[in-house]
């Protein structure tokens, strides 16, 4: 009977305690991988679900803005409304043409490269960007900290009346062709493009429409852009 020599078993177990530490040490760099790349996922997610809850603070303060521009639209006479009151973000026209590319204002700033048709929104902190048209922008922060600022554009596409000579507005006709009880027809004409050759108005009433931006800037950076269309109230 043969036994082997203390020299090959001492050889042996030396390499198999130095596999079994190169095993562990590449198990161990593996949980170490995993673990930095779950806390990135962790913090990822983290900031994801920040940025979306900002974002959704910052669109219902847009709607608040809305109310906003609502109350002052009503608070403006006839008179007013006929002319720009820009201390009030108001303006008489729809500011559809001209500037940059004829197409006229660039409510959120990435349809042209030029600042020269953009709207001077205020981030948070109340610095207005650069533009050509500057909007009624609040004082104090709403409650989430967002920095609310909007235009109302009559949709008109003259200053003055809209009975002048060469007005076009887009209004709501009530009563359109004497249909009676099928409501109203949104119109884009002059105001006397409805009335028949006789001069018999084809129209009840002629409620104009209004075009309302509200810009809502958050802490983090992000905005929200609502917009809507109102029409004068029917006395």
């Amino acid at each position: 009977m043969t036994f082997p020599s203390p020299t090959r078993l001492k050889t042996t177990a030396s390499r198999e305690q130095g596999l079994a530490l190169m095993v562990a040490l590449i198990a161990l760099v593996a949980m170490t991988m995993a673990g930095v790349a779950l806390v990135r996922s962790i913090d990822t997610n983290a900031l994801i679900a920040g940025n979306l809850a900002f974002r959704q603070s910052a669109t219902l303060s847009a709607e608040q803005g809305i109310e906003a521009a609502i109350k002052t639209l009503a608070s403006l006479s006839v008179s007013q409304r006929e002319q720009d009151q820009e201390s009030k973000g108001y303006f008489s026209t729809m500011q559809d043409a001209g500037l940059v590319d004829g197409k006229g204002i660039d409510y959120t700033g990435n349809r042209t490269a030029s600042t020269e048709d953009n709207i001077r929104w205020q981030d948070q902190t109340g610095d207005a960007a650069d533009g050509a048209v500057k909007p009624f922008c609040m004082s104090n922060l709403d409650a989430a900290g967002n920095r609310i600022c909007y235009t109302i554009h009559r949709q008109c596409k003259n200053p003055g009346a809209p009975t002048d000579t060469n007005q076009e507005c887009i209004f709501e006709c009530t009563d359109l062709g004497n249909r009676s009880g099928k409501g109203g027809d949104m119109v884009s004409a002059t105001y006397d493009h409805l009335k028949s050759p006789s001069g018999v108005d084809e129209c009840e009433k002629r409620l104009l429409f209004y075009k309302i931006t509200v810009r809502a800037a958050s802490p983090r950076g992000n905005s929200s852009y609502v917009q809507v269309f109102v029409k004068e109230a029917e006395e």
